[in-house]
């Protein structure tokens, strides 16, 4: 799972970086992620990047519940 759901992000804009990461389903709060055939282990904690289509992005950027960060 993945403390990101339909009240943060457009979940069908989501791509997972690896390949091997599906998402089966969201809730409002959450991802539930299919990790078995992750290129690496992944395990509580980790970080798992996506490539956000512009709906997601918009969403994202205007959630209150998403931490926005400013890179160098």
């Amino acid at each position: 799972m993945a403390a990101i759901g339909k009240q943060d992000v457009e979940v069908s804009g989501l791509a997972p970086a690896d390949p091997g990461i599906r998402i089966e389903g969201a809730s409002g709060d959450h991802l539930v992620l299919d990790v078995e055939n992750a290129a690496r282990g992944v395990r509580v904690g980790d970080i798992v990047e996506f490539s956000p289509n512009y709906p997601a992005m918009l969403r994202l950027m205007t959630s209150e519940y998403v931490e926005k960060t400013v890179l160098p």
